[in-house]
């Protein structure tokens, strides 16, 4: 039965068990309980139709990120039937459009399956991507209007009574002797010619 073990053992195991020192294991329970000490932390538990039905779309997780997640547990149960799949994949997304279209519509299997939440998780993407772009225009935007805002504020800050009207086309600047002419040059939109005297 040991020579059989030998044949019948691979890798890791193989590379441990020809590297126990020779009569240290005496019995087959002893090789057993050798073994599962040795490398218990190292096993993993069979994966369950529960633990696919267990398989929920996060707060926040993305269609693309649910499907990845899902699909890897999928392809770890053996013997899945489609309506198994389908009934867990709808019963794990999160309310949104796809959950609704696979309500009123089920898919009729797999592939049907898969190909929408493709489409659906391609649609996700690309209305995060404009609303990343909208965001971004718009916070260009509010910035533009800032820097209107304190260009303008720039202005305002200059007090009031450093200069007066006198009459149309001439005023005063309060606290210097000079007396500015402005005569406009064409329409109101351009410049107007400034001359300044003493």
């Amino acid at each position: 039965m040991a020579k059989a073990f030998v044949l019948a053992i691979k890798g890791i195991a193989l590379m441990w068990y020809t590297s126990v020192p020779k009569r240290t294991i005496f019995s087959l329970e002893q090789l057993r309980e050798v073994l599962f000490s040795h490398f218990q932390g190292n096993y993993t538990s069979l994966v369950t139709i529960r633990d696919l039905f267990t398989v929920k779309q996060k707060e926040g997780e993305s269609l693309k990120e649910f499907t990845q997640r899902f699909v890897w547990v999928k392809c770890q149960v053996k013997g899945l039937s489609d309506d198994t799949v389908i009934d867990s994949t709808r019963q794990g997304l999160r309310s949104g459009a796809l959950a609704s279209r696979l309500v009123r519509k089920p898919a009729k299997d797999v592939d049907e399956l898969f190909t929408k939440m493709e489409e659906y998780s391609r649609a996700e993407e690309d209305e995060l991507l404009r609303h990343a772009d909208r965001s971004a225009s718009e916070t260009q935007s509010y910035r533009r209007g800032e820097e209107k805002a304190s260009h303008g504020k720039e202005k305002e800050e200059c007090p009031r009574e450093t200069y007066q009207s006198i009459s149309p086309g001439v005023v005063f600047l309060n606290g210097f002797d000079d007396v500015m002419t402005v005569s406009p040059r064409g329409s109101p939109s351009q410049r107007a010619d400034i001359s300044v005297t003493q």
